[in-house]
């Protein structure tokens, strides 16, 4: 496993106390080579490199495509697709499918991404001329650095499929600028925009736009008058904030992209109100206000290593500085994070999940006054609704806002009783502001609901009697004939502190319990839990661990669902094409038992200010006879600790 660390002159500056310049407080890794050639003013950049130690997941992965060729699959789509057809009409489909997939062999997609791929995204600034935009709307961009031995092929294969292009029609035209270079043009007449194909050394780059391709290639010739993204003091102060990238890295300028979005919006609704449109001026300032209101971040970054069988993610956003008092943003960034995650976690817990969530009466409140100042129509729209609500005694503030906090804990453990539809227990619990309102709060709406159902003579569908197993006061029990015949399932809810509780039987809630109480271990004594996953250390906003070793087997259970559900609705003459596609979707059972490789997944989140942390994790089964490799740093990066920082 490679690691970075600061050069020796680097480590003395910092000693004694001076300061790097920005530009040199990390820089991608030497593997990252297609990066120069990115301009500096698109808003998503994504590269991703080869990686040695990946080799045994694109070994599994690659066991998991060869079997859904296998599986005939797309062979079943394309008959049922097809025999929607006229004759002629399926002839001329067989006839392009054949020259789309002769076309597609002639290049070695495995070669033309074996080294590196570098993907971006450009929106340009739209200036309206006398016959509409003067300058195209986009850039495509994606560079590639393949096998030496597959260069020749695939640039013939990939201009093979442009001449097919340049065939369709009179109006599309393929054209190679300098007869010397392997550069070429495809255009379409009256269309913004060309797609291009460029050879430069050992790298193939294809470009949709008119400005990406020209730009790239001034980089490439080294010109002095065009930047390149990562030399950019935005892409390197956002790269500082996480770990270096070993497979790849993935960044969003959301800034850059809102401001240009911004612009289009401006200009339409410039457009609109010279033409003394009232209602349309209307919609148009909404959706400049709407955009507005969302523009809260500055960017994100996302980079990805592998350390052995374990491969983990960086996540990175950075709110706007003069945002933070965004009501966008509070609804995030004023959350009670959890101090201790795993108070109601069970040791033999499969999985869980907690989190702050997102403050739902601001939310409400924000969505009604928006809809109130913004939405033509909307102070009225609101006033009907409010009315409607009163006339029902329903008034959200009092019924819900007033006792429901929203943080939330869920919890997955294995069955306590067996049945024959599978599956495992599973616990809920919601904070509440004030547990004795919550209480009187759901009894009201339990009432309500048993009228309800007592008009409609089916009182006895759903009963609430005490839950006297449950070892904590106050529980009840949830009884319905439906659920009783879908294995046995008995619901449970009470409240617990300042937490509302539901779990999917008795014995689930009182582990949880149990735990809380200290009179059980917690997740933090699950061995498997402890080596694979993201142990917090520290206030949390969420915290995730998922038990992965069953998937193939899970998945299998489902395309058994697909098999009963396509008999079932195959039955109804109008359902029967919908019957026919998940018979079709029966055939990737062999395909979805490949997929036995996965052994777990876990992640982290804080909010730290206007900087967003999520680190994350997905571990693989050791090969059989291998021994699982030990984390790096084990007090660094998962297993008994977080990822660096």
């Amino acid at each position: 496993m490679r690691r970075f660390r600061l050069s020796l002159p680097a480590a003395a500056l910092a000693a004694t106390g001076l300061m790097l310049p920005v530009a040199l407080a990390q820089t991608l890794p030497r593997t990252y080579t297609l990066g120069r050639f990115i301009p500096a003013d698109v808003w998503m950049y994504v590269h991703g490199v080869h990686n040695e130690e990946r080799a045994f997941l694109e070994k599994e992965w690659g066991e998991v495509c060869d079997a859904f060729m296998a599986s005939g699959v797309l062979d079943e789509f394309q008959t049922l697709f097809m025999s929607q057809m006229s004759e002629q009409e399926r002839s001329d489909a067989e006839g392009a499918l054949s020259t789309a997939i002769s076309l597609i062999k002639q290049v070695d997609w495995a070669g033309l991404t074996a080294r590196e791929v570098a993907f971006a995204y450009r929106l340009n600034d739209i200036k309206m001329g006398p016959n509409g935009p003067e300058q195209d709307f986009f850039d495509y961009i994606a560079l590639f650095r393949g096998s030496p031995e597959s260069l020749d092929k695939n640039t013939q294969g990939l201009v093979a499929i442009l001449k097919q292009l340049a065939g369709l029609s009179e109006d599309v035209k393929l054209e190679q600028p300098d007869a010397e270079k392997p550069h070429w043009k495809l255009t379409i007449a009256g269309a913004p925009f060309s797609v291009q194909l460029l050879r430069r050394d050992d790298v193939i780059g294809i470009f949709m736009g008119n400005r990406g391709g020209d730009d790239v290639m001034r980089l490439m010739s080294g010109a002095s008058d065009v930047q390149s993204i990562i030399s950019t003091e935005r892409f390197v102060t956002a790269l500082a904030k996480t770990t270096a990238p070993e497979d790849s890295v993935a960044y969003f300028d959301m800034r850059r992209l809102m401001g240009t979005v911004g612009g289009y919006m401006e200009m339409g609704a410039k457009s609109v109100k010279e033409q003394d449109n009232p209602e349309a001026t209307a919609w148009m300032g909404m959706a400049v206000k709407l955009l507005d209101l969302c523009d809260v971040i500055d960017y994100v970054i996302v980079t990805e290593e592998t350390q052995g069988k374990r491969a983990l993610t960086h996540e990175v956003t950075v709110v706007r500085a003069d945002r933070m008092d965004s009501p966008i943003i509070k609804l995030v960034s004023d959350r009670k994070p959890f101090e201790k995650f795993d108070t109601y976690i069970p040791a033999e817990a499969t999985g869980f999940s907690v989190g702050t969530g997102i403050d739902l009466e601001r939310l409400y409140q924000l969505l009604v006054s928006f809809a109130r100042d913004h939405v033509p129509g909307g102070a009225d729209g609101v006033k009907k609704m409010e009315t409607w609500m009163a006339e029902r005694g329903f008034d959200p503030q009092r019924d819900i806002f007033s006792w429901w906090s929203g943080e939330y804990v869920m919890v997955s453990l294995p069955a306590a009783m067996a049945t024959q539809m599978g599956g495992g227990d599973g616990v809920l619990l919601i904070r509440v502001k004030n547990a004795e309102l919550a209480r009187q709060k759901i009894d009201a709406g339990i009432t309500r609901l048993q009228a309800v159902l007592a008009e409609l003579q089916q009182a006895q569908m759903l009963t609430i009697t005490p839950a006297g197993e449950v070892e904590a006061e106050g529980f009840r029990a949830i009884n319905s004939p439906m659920m009783m015949m879908a294995g046995g399932l008995r619901p449970v809810f009470g409240f617990t502190g300042d937490w509302m509780m539901i779990g999917t039987s008795s014995s689930a809630v009182n582990k949880c319990l149990k735990t809380a109480s200290g009179e059980a271990p917690s997740v933090l004594k699950n061995e498997r839990f402890t080596s694979e996953g993201m142990v917090p250390r520290g206030p949390v906003s969420s915290a995730s661990f998922k038990d992965l070793s069953n998937l193939a087997h899970e998945m299998t259970q489902m395309m058994m669902g697909f098999a009963l559900m396509g008999a079932f609705v195959q039955a109804n003459p109008d359902m029967q094409p919908v019957g026919k596609v998940l018979q079709i979707l029966t055939k990737l059972g062999p395909v979805v038992q490949h997929l036995d490789f996965f052994s777990s997944q876990s992640s982290i989140s804080r909010v730290e200010g206007p900087v967003w942390r999520t680190d994350s994790v997905i571990t693989y089964k050791a090969t059989a006879g291998e021994p699982p490799k030990a984390p790096e740093s084990a007090g660094e990066k998962g297993g008994n600790g977080e990822a660096s920082r």
